[in-house]
């Protein structure tokens, strides 16, 4: 009976200590609670969506768990895709080293020729691919008010394929679309109607090929752009925690689907191999020499011993330092450098956001770039058909991605 009286003992006094620590936990988790709901630079809405959406598992991403978080998402993304395509004619076509994929109705009058959708695919320039869902169900929504034909590009990801990859296949695959009579004719489409969309990254990069084409006298008939992910100057901000107050990172980046750290992961992996401010091969060894960045007498050596270092640091892009304001001067980066517009915009042009998107802020500040590229070549007679209007929709209590399409 002494030894079952010990027992007792021990088995009490080690529920009293879980009790214990459960009930400091309880009491921490509503301290948090408490002085969360107590922040004046949100407002009630925000603090409600803050606590229904969990937080993504995309915040933990980093070199060694991307490529299984990949393979995941693009499986669902592929059969996603072919179950909304299911009814509809998918051809793929490979041109110039570019895979584009083809979706039309199969009863299409075949003497009437069609506007084109050139999208985009979104993935935060790290994952993703052509047989897209999110650009399907957008081809089944246009298509209930007006025959098109969808095509979508197969572009380089990030960070195999660094920058200026993925900005290059766009640009290629939205010239093909453009200029390749021969697949005008066989898809029975109209090159002179063109519009261009994307979603996200694909957003981003739809937009610098659209200037890019632009410049070069391409037409585009309009642009649609979702959820674009355009400045990465804001998730490094963010990151840092130097983003304003009343920023959209600030109070949405630690929503599902693009928390900051996967934003910030996502542009590292994409910029760092040309925008990593790199080491020199004195620190790649550990040294300081003083010479910071000068090249010695082996300029190969040293160069190779950078890169060796550089490489060791894309295995967790976060780790580069990228030179962000170099980046944001290059109009392959984004469509929100200044120059991006010049030379004019799409005539029409749509801009989607998300209230509850940490991306909301650039969205907007897209928008206003394209107004006042609108407004300054409003008057040029030289200048390519310009932006006559550009529109944003902000949909309400809407996450990054989560577009209604019906």
């Amino acid at each position: 009976s002494s030894t079952k009286k010990r027992m007792w003992k021990t088995a009490s006094f080690g529920g009293g200590i879980f009790g214990w620590a459960l009930s400091l936990l309880a009491m921490g988790a509503l301290w948090s609670a408490v002085l969360f709901w107590c922040r004046d630079d949100l407002t009630f809405f925000d603090k409600l969506i803050q606590c229904v959406v969990p937080r993504s598992f995309l915040g933990r991403i980093s070199g060694e768990t991307y490529p299984s978080i990949r393979s995941q998402i693009n499986g669902l993304i592929h059969s996603g895709f072919d179950k909304i395509t299911s009814a509809f004619q998918v051809t793929e076509e490979s041109v110039d080293g570019i895979t584009l994929i083809f979706v039309s109705k199969e009863n299409q009058q075949p003497r009437k020729k069609l506007p084109v959708l050139f999208w985009v695919h979104g993935g935060g320039f790290t994952m993703g691919q052509a047989r897209d869902d999110w650009g399907a169900k957008m081809f089944v929504s246009i298509g209930k008010s007006v025959d098109c034909v969808l095509v979508s590009v197969e572009y380089a990801i990030a960070p195999e394929n660094p920058f200026p990859m993925a900005f290059d296949d766009v640009l290629k695959g939205l010239r093909v679309v453009s200029e390749n009579a021969e697949l005008a004719e066989r898809f029975n489409y109209d090159p002179k109607r063109l519009h261009v969309a994307g979603c996200s990254a694909g957003a981003c990069l739809v937009g610098s090929a659209a200037a890019a084409a632009t410049a070069s006298g391409i037409t585009c008939a309009s642009m649609s752009l979702f959820f674009p992910c355009v400045s990465p100057r804001n998730a490094e901000d963010a990151f840092h925690g130097v983003a304003a107050d009343d920023s959209s990172f600030r109070r949405n980046g630690n929503l599902s689907f693009v928390p900051t750290e996967y934003l910030r992961w996502c542009w590292h992996a994409y910029l760092a191999r040309e925008f990593a401010m790199r080491p020199t091969a004195a620190n790649a060894s550990g040294q300081d020499d003083g010479r910071d960045g000068e090249v010695g007498r082996d300029g190969k050596e040293e160069e190779r011993a950078r890169d060796h270092l550089l490489d060791d640091k894309l295995r967790d892009a976060g780790e580069c330092d990228i030179d962000i304001d170099r980046a944001m001067d290059d109009v392959r980066v984004s469509p929100l450098c200044a120059a991006a517009w010049s030379r004019g915009a799409p005539r029409r042009t749509l801009v989607v956001t998300g209230y509850a998107d940490p991306l909301l802020d650039e969205g907007r500040e897209l928008v206003a770039l394209l107004r006042k590229a609108a407004q300054k070549h409003s008057d040029d007679s030289q200048a390519s058909p310009c932006a006559a209007a550009s529109l944003e929709a902000t949909l309400n209590a809407c996450l990054h991605g989560l577009f209604p399409c019906r």
